[in-house]
């Protein structure tokens, strides 16, 4: 069984309860892996029949600028552009200017998210198809999103849906908007909304009972980490929920203990809970970039599979001696950032490594969830799996700081820590 640590508090105050294994986090753009796994559940059952299918097909095969770039209306945008931020689609949803102020229409609930909040009386914002194709089509708004914003006219004013320097396929341009696009997409072709799909068919299979992409889907009893913001004036503040339309790129809220689970599966690259082989998980771990002609790209300049980053063997300089000679073959990770929010996973299938570290804080340090990641996974360091891990914890700068527990010959790490208590995160 993997081995678990959780410490600090659910919010700022010093009052407030103690975060627990089951505690849920919003997780940021760690949601991306499970978002991209959706589309290989699509795969799986036959709906899409390759990451190459053209998403215009989900329209029924009607061309319109919800599916190409008008700038390139001969270029076919596909799944694996979507997976692979290839797609040429915009980066981010754009703030509305009201008032002299700057604010977010695409946020929930009205003045919250430091008060940017717009147009969006609570939360969740579930209209993703309606948002998407208001969005992307110059049409007469529908959707109840942002208070009856002109989406398309606000999409064209700072620049539009799509890039007009580069096509699909041309480049790689993180993108939370096209992430976002997913569920929509996936809603089309499966025929119910992105979080009852991700639900059936992944949250159920796996047991992972305290995940949902609203929070409103969560157990009754659940104990939520609310996200906290720091600052030198103010130092650590309740930022308070909030809910974002393009959801699938990090609103995904879970707890370490059910995103062992999901990571878990991946050890056998998901089969056969996710999916009927083990194929269609080793996609989700290896290039997936192709070029303009339509090749795999490099693997040296490869940096995305299905959503996830991919690490490799040549990344090994990085860490300590132990980690150097276990195998990073269909290694990835993730990270995540969100206001009072900073998440990062790992994992190495071949070696049987995940790691796991969720804080329900941005704080002031930018690389320090970065560091801290590096000290917990060469805490393993002392084993190599074929004998019982040492209970002695490592020196990390605290007591009681998760080492590991060894199953059999696989590892498996997982942590959870609100930098409330560490003083830092990144």
């Amino acid at each position: 069984q993997p081995f678990v640590r959780s410490f600090g508090h659910a919010s700022s105050s010093d009052d407030s309860a103690l975060i627990t294994p089951d505690s849920v986090f919003m997780i940021a753009s760690v949601s991306k892996i499970v978002t991209g796994t959706a589309v290989l559940i699509l795969l799986d059952k036959g709906l899409i029949r390759s990451l190459d299918d053209d998403i215009c097909d989900a329209f029924g095969g009607e061309q319109s600028s919800a599916c190409r770039n008008p700038n390139f209306p001969n270029t076919p945008v596909t799944w694996r552009m979507l997976v692979t931020h290839r797609s040429s689609l915009r980066e981010n949803i754009p703030s509305l200017f009201v008032d002299g102020d700057w604010l977010e229409p695409s946020y929930g609930p009205q003045d919250g998210y430091f008060g940017l909040a717009y147009g969006n009386p609570s939360c969740p914002l579930d209209d993703v198809v309606g948002f998407y194709r208001d969005f992307m089509t110059d049409k007469e708004t529908e959707t109840s999103v942002g208070g009856g914003v002109n989406w398309f006219q606000l999409g064209e004013d700072d620049g539009g849906a799509w890039a007009s320097e580069y096509g699909p396929g041309e480049e790689i341009v993180y993108s939370n908007f096209a992430m976002g696009y997913i569920a929509a997409l996936v809603e089309l072709v499966g025929g119910i909304p992105f979080n009852d799909f991700c639900k059936e068919n992944i949250f159920d299979p796996l047991g992972m009972e305290r995940t949902a992409w609203f929070r409103n889907g969560l157990p009754p009893d659940t104990l939520e980490a609310i996200p906290v913001e720091y600052s030198w004036r103010d130092g650590y503040k309740d930022v308070g929920h909030y809910c974002f339309i393009d959801y699938a790129s990090g609103q995904l809220f879970t707890s370490v203990r059910d995103m062992a689970l999901f990571l878990h599966a991946f050890l056998d690259y998901g089969s056969p809970k996710l999916w009927s082989t083990e194929d269609i998980g080793r996609q989700a771990l290896s290039c997936q970039e192709k070029d303009v002609d339509g090749n795999i790209v490099n693997e040296d300049d490869c940096e995305f599979g299905v959503s996830w980053i991919l690490l490799d063997n040549s990344l090994k300089f990085i860490t300590d001696p132990f980690l150097q000679d276990v195998d990073w073959t269909n290694g990835g990770m993730h990270d995540g950032l969100e206001a009072g929010v900073r998440t990062q996973v790992c994992l190495l299938p071949n070696a049987g490594i995940y790691m796991i570290l969720l804080t329900n804080t941005d704080g002031n340090e930018e690389y320090a969830l970065d560091e801290l990641g590096y000290a917990v996974l060469n805490g393993l360091q002392d084993y190599n799996g074929e004998r019982e891990v040492s209970t002695a914890p490592p020196s990390f700068g605290m007591s009681n700081t998760p080492r590991a527990s060894a199953a059999k010959e696989t590892y498996a790490l997982f942590s959870v820590f609100i930098s409330l208590i560490l003083g830092f995160c990144w």
